[in-house]
């Protein structure tokens, strides 16, 4: 992975040490099992630069920008309702393996803008915000929590940038039709970055930083799902109970390779609509733009942004570039296929055919597809 070109001064030392006070002095306070949480204030801190095979945690690890996404944070931010919206007291929590959704008793249209109004409730920006395809996504965000009590928060406002918690988060919600007709499943996913020092080329310095992907955080799924369910009109005790009496058990996955094909398969050991969830989550989690979906066909169709593709370009000679007709293009189209296999589900990743690496570029999805869903 390529280091960041930001190279960390004495002053960036001074930070990280205390940042280390910080967290030895907050430490006290942070054995409950329910997390703290506090996003407001982190939307004034300043973007860190990324390696090129990952985002800025601004878009998101190997997620494409497109218009859709700030047309989606504009959407977001500038057409909430203003009208007030009923609530939907009766939610259910469901599980199924070791993931957890709410089932409300109402269509997605009815249930859409008090998602939005539940973000906008809870201080945090959305960059994308798409009725049709039925994805909220937050803006990467800070947990000024982490950061502990008044002490600490007081050095903050007295040296700003200089007191981070070196961890940004971001949540998916996506809204699907139920199985039931009327009613509507929601999903609400993590994603984390956290930032990583690495050592310099004498055992006293320390040259840069990176920001490399954190494993999906579920005890901050659970909060921000409590969360929404009390906003959607669940009493906080009822909905402390619900998501507490749901007790997810491990999904059976085994990888497969397919005969005849050079890109596998995986192969989950469920039915259909179990494996359209469990793929669906997984998507979410790795932060692919999905930019369609067909549950009756079993299709995902999303665009990925290979970071070979990225490092190809930028070798790429000068007179290449500048005698090429077209720029080259690294970004993809790709179509993950569900189909059912006695009582397994296959699941294929399918390129589109337009690049001329597209097949190299599906293993990598397989491959990162295959480990979330382990």
């Amino acid at each position: 992975m390529e280091l960041s070109k930001r190279q960390l001064t004495w002053p960036v030392l001074c930070r990280s040490a205390i940042v280390l006070s910080v967290v030895l002095l907050s430490a006290c306070g942070t054995l409950s099992n329910t997390p703290k949480i506090d996003y407001r204030s982190s939307r004034t801190l300043p973007p860190l630069e990324v390696p090129p095979d990952l985002s800025a945690p601004e878009t998101g690890p190997l997620l494409a920008t497109s218009a859709i996404n700030s047309a989606g944070k504009a959407a977001a931010t500038t057409h909430l309702p203003a009208t007030v919206i009923p609530d939907f007291p009766d939610v259910a929590v469901r599980t199924d393996g070791t993931e957890y959704w709410l089932e409300v008793k109402a269509t997605p249209d009815q249930v859409w803008n008090k998602v939005i109004q539940f973000w906008a409730k809870e201080g945090i920006s959305l960059v994308k915000s798409d009725k049709t395809l039925g994805i909220v996504e937050t803006d990467w965000l800070e947990n000024i929590a982490l950061l502990g009590g008044k002490f600490e928060r007081s050095l903050r406002k007295i040296l700003g940038s200089v007191i981070t918690t070196g961890k940004k988060d971001k949540y998916r919600t996506r809204l699907e039709k139920g199985l039931q007709p009327g009613t509507t499943e929601i999903y609400l996913t993590h994603q984390g970055m956290v930032e990583v020092v690495l050592p310099g080329k004498t055992p006293t310095e320390v040259e840069s930083s990176v920001w490399q992907p954190a494993p999906p955080d579920h005890s901050l799924e659970a909060e921000m799902l409590k969360r929404l369910l009390v906003f959607l009109g669940t009493p906080e005790q009822r909905a402390v109970s619900k998501i507490a009496a749901a007790k997810p058990d491990q999904p059976v996955v085994s990888i497969q390779k397919a005969q005849n094909q050079q890109i596998g398969s995986i192969q989950l050991a469920e039915n259909f609509e179990r494996s359209w969830r469990h793929v669906g989550l997984a998507l979410d989690r790795l932060g692919f733009t999905v930019v369609d979906r067909n549950r009756q066909k079993g299709v995902y169709y999303i665009r990925y942004i290979d970071p070979e593709s990225i490092k190809a370009q930028k070798d790429s000679s000068f007179f290449s570039k500048f005698f090429s007709k077209k720029p080259a293009t690294v970004e993809g189209s790709y179509r993950i296929q569900l189909t059912i296999s006695g009582k397994n589900t296959l699941v294929h990743v399918i390129g589109d055919g337009t690049q001329a690496d597209s097949k190299k570029t599906a293993q990598r999805i397989y491959k990162l597809l295959a480990e979330k869903l382990q």
